[in-house]
């Protein structure tokens, strides 16, 4: 093998060692991306869950009343 036929077999390992670098960094680019989203999706969630609490609190509540508010009534009727 001459000096020059070495020469372009380490120029073409290089190039495809370049390219392949490149692969990898747009691979880690795209996991990146995907780590973020799903993150995100993460947090929504949490958040959602943080109203779901809220809004079954309240319910909760309200159901007491309409208990009271039906007792209440009860009694009305029964003082009639």
């Amino acid at each position: 093998m001459t000096n020059e036929e070495f020469q372009k077999l380490v120029l073409e390992k290089l190039i495809g060692l370049e390219q392949g670098q490149q692969e990898i960094l747009s691979e880690i680019k795209n996991l990146k991306q995907a780590d973020q989203a799903l993150l995100d999706l993460v947090e929504r969630t949490y958040h959602e869950t943080e109203k779901i609490s809220r809004v079954e609190a309240k319910l909760d509540a309200l159901n007491d009343r309409t208990f009271e508010h039906e007792a209440d009534i009860r009694l009305l009727k029964k003082a009639r």
